[in-house]
């Protein structure tokens, strides 16, 4: 009866001896675990798994045995998610769900260029502009000849995250955008370029001129930061010296600030050309310099710190009902009662809810 009624308050023991399979496998899944495949392929709840373990190869062995096998729900976004595999746009539906972004973008195609108008798109835009960006970096220091291409390649991403809607994803988009543009402007900007370098600061002062987030500007941590970055751009400008806007950690390809540096630095340095060590050298001197300065209480050198809201990049850890669906009811596995056998079912059922509420008033007394 509990089975049928309230499935969540049995115990482990009871589903098992139920030999209740589906509650068993909706379980493990709540709970982190695996449900593996049989031999003969995925069932509903193996695929599950494998697409919230970001398996989304799994998707393509489930064609051979059809999604009438699957519950509707899961059918529907198996073709979805096919359907972006195969370099379909992610749907406003979809670009809506939270709890998807990730698996989302583990199905769109490498190399797509990530444009949009749902929270989706500008949250996995984002997060591409930045490996755009390591990409960039790195051939910086490898790959010298590359360089043009894969700014080109940042460039294009960035244009199509700017927008005019200064909240919520899109606005957090835009302002990412904002700074690897006028972070990329500096970089490879002509030191005499006057109106290319007031066009990289301007980027940043837009969105400072415009006040607080009531205001469509930002408030709090992140206009401190667009503060500072802003108060460097212009420092360089006046110095003519735009290109030690590189920031060296990013230069070593590893994040800012990482303790990793000296590894980053070993690692280039054992591929890079000759000519190329003059660049990660500095890049790791500037780093020591600045440890120097923090030990000796000193002011250190001031680095453009990007991205300027690492939280936005993360993936989301909402649930998915989909993948991860709550307690249902176990399904007759008799045939149709009538109706003495109704009168009985609902008696009982009438008898044990009013025995568990009595039971937990007198816990409560």
């Amino acid at each position: 009866m509990t089975a049928r009624l309230l499935p969540g308050e049995l115990g482990d023991a009871d589903v098992e001896a139920l030999e209740w399979r589906d509650e068993e496998s909706r379980r493990i899944l709540w709970a982190g675990g695996t449900v593996y495949a049989a031999d003969s392929g995925h069932d509903q709840w193996s695929l599950r798994s494998a697409l919230l373990g970001g398996d989304v190869s799994a998707l393509d062995p489930t064609e051979s045995y059809g999604d009438q096998d699957l519950p509707l729900d899961l059918a529907d976004l198996v073709l979805s998610l096919r359907r972006v595999r195969r370099g379909a746009p992610v749907d406003a539906r979809l670009g809506r769900d939270r709890s998807l972004f990730g698996l989302l973008e583990d199905c769109v195609p490498d190399g797509r260029l990530i444009s949009g108008n749902t929270a989706f798109h500008y949250w996995a835009g984002t997060r591409r502009l930045y490996r755009l960006l390591d990409d960039m970096h790195w051939a910086m220091a490898c790959e010298p000849e590359r360089t043009e291409q894969a700014v080109r390649a940042v460039v294009q991403q960035a244009t199509v995250l700017r927008n005019r809607e200064p909240h919520g994803a899109a606005g957090a988009a835009d302002r990412e955008a904002r700074a690897v543009q006028a972070y990329l402007i500096f970089l490879h900007a002509r030191p005499g370029d006057r109106d290319r370098l007031d066009q990289g600061v301007g980027l940043l002062e837009d969105v400072l001129n415009r006040g607080g987030t009531r205001r469509g500007g930002v408030d709090g941590a992140q206009r401190r930061r667009l503060r500072i970055l802003s108060e460097l751009l212009q420092s360089l400008r006046v110095k003519a010296k735009p290109h030690d806007v590189l920031n060296p950690y990013l230069a070593l390809c590893v994040e800012h600030g990482s303790s990793e540096w000296g590894q980053g630095w070993r690692d280039l340095r054992r591929q890079v050309a000759a000519e190329q060590l003059e660049y990660i050298n500095g890049a790791k001197d500037r780093i020591r310099r600045r440890e120097t300065a923090h030990r000796l209480g000193q002011d250190a050198e001031v680095l453009y710190e990007i991205p300027l809201n690492e939280r936005f990049l993360w993936v989301p850890e909402d649930r998915s009902e989909v993948l991860q669906p709550g307690p249902r009811p176990l399904e007759r596995r008799t045939g149709p009662s009538d109706g003495q056998e109704q009168l009985w079912t609902a008696t009982e059922a009438a008898r044990e809810i009013i025995g568990r509420c009595a039971a937990r008033l007198r816990n409560d007394n």
